[in-house]
């Protein structure tokens, strides 16, 4: 049988995991210097394949490095790793620790480390340059050291109940790995779980059934579902832009093997109850790559790598033993992508990035999915092969202006912690008008005008406005997109934002800016603006169709979408059903079945059939490994109108075996 450590699959017996679980007796001191063991160091080189142009040394390993399950790095290149002996199912408590490793000399090789903080579980892990989050489910926590010893003393729960905890069962399949996009938002990968009641500082709560992407910023507030449908991601990529990047985990057959998702806002992928039997409904993957086990996802912005590295994004497989770069080429709202092995190391499962052009891998070499001794591990450093590595800027002592500089960097490392390091020391003199300037220069890269636009939004809120609608018909369509999500990106600054600046760019010939104007729409919960959306749902585009239609449905937009049906475009009256079929409301039932009439159109009834079910409520049980996959729904339940729908059923069967009588 095939399990999986939070996203971590290998298929092996239970009979070879008989090890005692972690004890305190096996903790480390809370800082010293990292001990060296060379032949050992040798032997896990051995192991270590790298694309050529590129060299690896072990930076750390056991005691200090064991079980590394998630890692960040700082622009420095600090690195913190997440260590966690449970790995997927052991669920001793007290055993998960974050271990800060410095490397003095710069040679590829840890010099000393401190015990940074401790807590169960550590899945995800992300820093902003003073605090660092982490995911350790059911709680998201920022950390931060206040004193400067490599020693976190002041904690704050931002997000509690994402997913569950060791009283529930061991990681596995848990709530995963966190990014911090350009936007301020943190993205979370959220395993089969799902999480019962997740809440977050501001008191907002949500609950999912399964597998998805969560955001929520880094105060703790915004708390919100992203997409849904993954089946248990275990780390997720997010580009300059904004995308959002997985690659997902097997159900152990069924049909649903290794896939690589593009994630646009609202995106159903389709696991459980859709990807079999319902394939159209669900917005299709990048990728099929069969047998595999997903796990770390990065995108690589650093000019340092050599042309075709250094922009790109990369994931990670377990039982495939290797970490893939994956070039991308835009098709419409979406990508065609290939897939290049990079790294072969022993079961990675995570990378990140340093801003001297380091990339870290966490490799759980000699793990399974229970605790296995002390010698379980490694992380290792691949870099260009140089000379010389760059020097990272010392992000917190640079004056205002070069921080502003720093936004438009190559360096995708260096935008987001000057980001962060504005947005900590405020509107001071200069700021806007510097933000301001760069957002709208048409001479600099798209990334340098998105992350002052960005940074310009978080730092004076709805003041941004003016500029973001000037942004809105800017002559880059990546501009324009994410001019439009900016501009409703924060749900408690919607006051004066007309839909008509969305509405117009449903009609660009980008995709992405419909799309984005489509998002932006639902966020304004502007439902009388949603007959200007239905058109899209019939788009050649299957991303902008998508998009269109669950836009409709969270909208709840039944007036627009029964309007429709009157359509001469066969594909618009589709689209307009594929949303009613989502929307469990009385009047939309009355107003199919009066469309129904006594000769109830196929498509009608078909729309009413869906609608007889709806998904039951959940009381947080898991629904296994291998869940049923016949749908549309997981766990169908009659509803109020159920009984209206079933006469107008059963009258259509029996005038369709009358038809059908010799």
């Amino acid at each position: 049988m095939r399990h999986v450590v939070g996203g971590l699959l290998l298929a092996l017996p239970h009979t070879l995991f008989a090890q005692s679980a972690p004890t305190a007796a096996q903790a480390l001191a809370r800082s010293g210097p990292v001990p060296r063991d060379t032949v050992r160091e040798r032997a896990m080189r051995e192991q270590v394949k790298v694309a050529g142009g590129f060299t690896a040394t072990i930076f750390a390993a056991p005691p200090v490095a064991m079980y590394p399950v998630c890692l960040t790095a700082t622009t420095e290149g600090a690195v913190f790793v997440c260590v966690d002996p449970n790995l997927s199912l052991t669920a001793t408590k007290g055993s998960g620790r974050i271990v800060r490793l410095v490397d003095d000399n710069r040679d590829g090789v840890a010099d000393r480390y401190t015990i940074f903080a401790t807590m169960d579980s550590p899945r995800g892990v992300a820093y902003d340059g003073k605090t660092l989050y982490v995911m350790h489910p059911p709680n998201l926590t920022a950390y931060r050291d206040t004193t400067g010893d490599g020693i976190a003393d002041v904690s704050e729960v931002l997000v509690n109940g994402l997913g569950f905890d060791l009283d529930f069962r061991g990681a596995d399949h848990t709530t995963n790995g966190i990014t911090l996009g350009i936007d301020g938002w943190l993205y979370i990968a959220v395993g089969d779980y799902g999480y019962r009641r997740a809440v977050g500082k501001d008191g907002t709560a949500i609950t999912h059934r399964g597998g998805g992407v969560v955001r929520v910023r880094t105060d703790g507030t915004g708390l919100e579902m992203y997409a849904k449908g993954t089946r248990n991601i275990y780390d997720l990529a997010v580009d300059p832009f904004l995308n959002v990047f997985t690659r997902d985990n097997t159900n152990d057959g069924d049909g649903w093997d290794i896939r690589l998702h593009h994630l646009p806002a609202g995106a159903n992928m389709g696991y459980p109850a859709l990807y079999k039997n319902f394939a159209s409904e669900h917005l299709p993957s990048l990728a099929d790559y069969g047998a595999g086990s997903g796990t770390g996802g990065l995108w690589v912005h650093d000019p340092g790598f050599p042309e075709g590295f250094g922009n790109t994004l990369y994931t990670s497989d377990w039982l495939l033993n290797e970490v893939f770069r994956h070039p991308l080429t835009t098709r419409g709202g979406s990508y065609d992508v290939k897939q290049e092995k990079f790294v072969t190391v022993p079961h990675p499962a995570d990378m990140a990035m340093d801003g001297q052009s380091n990339m870290f891998i966490a490799s759980l070499a000699g793990g399974s999915y229970t605790y296995q001794g002390d010698s379980v591990g490694y992380v290792v450093r691949v870099s260009p092969t140089r000379a010389t590595a760059p020097t990272a800027p010392n992000i917190s002592g640079l004056n205002d202006i070069a921080l502003r500089s720093l936004l438009g960097h190559a360096n995708g490392e260096y935008r987001t912690q000057a980001q962060r390091e504005i947005l900590r020391r405020g509107e001071r003199t200069g700021a806007v008008a510097g933000l301001t300037s760069l957002s709208s220069n048409a001479l600099r890269p798209a990334y340098a005008r998105v992350a002052a636009m960005f940074t310009l939004k978080q730092l004076i809120g709805a003041r941004s406005h003016s500029v973001l609608r000037t942004a809105t018909t800017a002559t880059d369509p990546t501009v324009r997109a994410m001019a439009l999500r900016a501009l409703t990106d924060d749900v408690r600054q919607l006051n004066g934002v007309e839909p008509s600046v969305f509405v117009r760019a449903l009609a660009d010939s980008n995709p992405r800016v419909q799309m984005a104007a489509i998002t932006s729409l639902v966020r304004l919960r502007a439902r009388a603006s949603a007959n200007e959306i239905v058109p899209l749902t019939a788009s050649s585009d299957v991303a902008v169709a998508h998009t269109a239609i669950n836009g409709l449905i969270t909208l709840g937009a039944a007036d627009a979408a029964l309007a429709a049906l009157s359509s001469e475009t066969p594909g618009v009256r589709a689209g307009a059903l594929r949303a009613l079929q989502g929307m469990h409301d009385p009047a939309v039932v009355s107003s199919l079945i009066t469309v129904a009439g006594a000769n109830a159109p196929l498509d009608i009834v078909a729309t009413l059939a869906r609608l007889y079910h709806r998904e039951a409520e959940w009381t947080g049980d898991w629904w296994g490994t291998r869940p049923s996959f016949i749908g549309p729904y997981f766990a169908p339940a009659p509803w109020s109108e159920s009984v209206r729908i079933a006469p107008v059923l059963r009258s259509a069967v029996r005038a369709s075996t009358e038809a059908s009588a010799p």
